[in-house]
């Protein structure tokens, strides 16, 4: 038994670290420059750093099938900027903060498309939905709802 303990031990500890992950800065300049940023979740940032931030264009890929494709200010989603979403949902406009604020397109998996004004992630303001089947819904919106149809 005491010959078997070593060699368990040993070979154990040599298969844990094939299996660590690396975290942190795993490419280029993650500081002042373009570079990829591995988290422990998995997620992965691919793009342009300034003061360690991430800052300009780039890309920001999750294990759950997320994918952020666009402009950065301060580490948030600032500009223009797409989400792709894991059932094949798209948002492709403008943020402000890491929401959806401005001008901007949602198209639903099922094919349903918003196209109009965004406030904090839902539709405020002037827009149409065009559901799947043609109806078509027209107007003011608010908090997600058409409040005013013109």
């Amino acid at each position: 038994m005491k010959k078997l303990f070593l060699p368990i031990i040993v070979s154990l500890i040599f298969c844990n670290t094939g299996f660590t992950r690396s975290t942190g800065c795993t490419d280029g300049d993650c500081n002042n420059g373009y570079g990829t940023w591995t988290y422990t979740d998995k997620t992965v940032y691919v793009g342009e750093w300034h003061a360690t931030l991430k800052h300009g264009q780039g890309t920001e890929t999750w294990p759950n099938g997320y994918i952020y494709e666009g402009e950065f200010f301060n580490s948030k989603w600032q500009g223009q900027g797409t989400l792709t979403f894991p059932d094949g949902a798209t948002y492709v406009g403008e943020w402000r903060d890491g929401n959806m604020n401005g001008q901007g397109t949602f198209t639903w998996a099922n094919g349903d498309i918003y196209v109009g004004a965004f406030l904090d992630s839902a539709r405020n303001g002037e827009g149409t939905k065009t559901d799947a089947d043609g109806t078509v819904q027209k107007g003011i919106w608010k908090d997600g709802e058409l409040v005013e149809s013109n």
